[in-house]
């Protein structure tokens, strides 16, 4: 049988390869950092309910973020009121009470923590969130499990998917309040915390 070929490489394979290396670099440096700061034992200075202000904290761009926040939440509750007569448009208010959350939660990690538009921190909604609760002591058990509910309608909301449902069909009223209670809720919390 003849050698197996590897398959063309995509258009796309230098950004992959770039975005590989910078994680792995960032992780390398996390790790260095781990090591050459010694834990104190002492945690009580850095949770007293106040955000922990970091270096490159860039407060001024966060409340840019979280007055799109605000935006996607208003866009959601308006749509939520027309949904109730026109259920078509519920995946409109799930895909806005997303957005909110996103951006809510980006925008409070630039206020605490330092995260940029562009090469800051890359995960997921859900660890995002976990990691603006571990900041902020306020925020302790009150914006993750409404993101849980919230993060899988990035897309679902948007994109019919193979196999399953169009969004316009699938989604309901009953899921547009759901989603623009946490969207609501989490904006709520992550203001009165950060932006006071």
């Amino acid at each position: 049988p003849a050698p197996e070929s590897e398959p063309p490489s995509s258009k796309w394979q230098p950004h992959f390869t770039e975005w590989d290396s910078r994680a792995h670099s960032h992780q390398q440096s996390q790790k260095s950092e781990e090591h050459e700061s010694p834990k104190t034992g002492d945690s009580s200075s850095s949770h007293q309910g106040s955000p922990k202000w970091q270096p490159n904290a860039d407060p001024s761009q966060g409340k840019v973020w979280m007055r799109q926040a605000e935006a996607d939440c208003e866009a959601a509750s308006v749509l939520l009121g027309q949904a109730l007569t026109r259920s078509i448009i519920s995946c409109h208010v799930c895909f806005h009470a997303y957005e909110a959350v996103s951006k809510a939660v980006k925008g409070g990690l630039m206020v605490v923590c330092g995260l940029r538009e562009r090469g800051g921190v890359q995960e997921n909604l859900i660890h995002q969130a976990m990691a603006l609760e571990a900041e902020v002591l306020q925020l302790r058990g009150c914006i993750v499990q409404s993101v849980e509910v919230l993060v899988n309608y990035e897309a679902s909301t948007r994109f019919p998917q193979l196999g399953q449902p169009v969004p316009a069909l699938y989604f309901n009223v009953d899921h547009a309040r759901v989603a623009e209670k946490h969207a609501c809720s989490v904006l709520r919390a992550v203001k009165d915390a950060i932006l006071k």
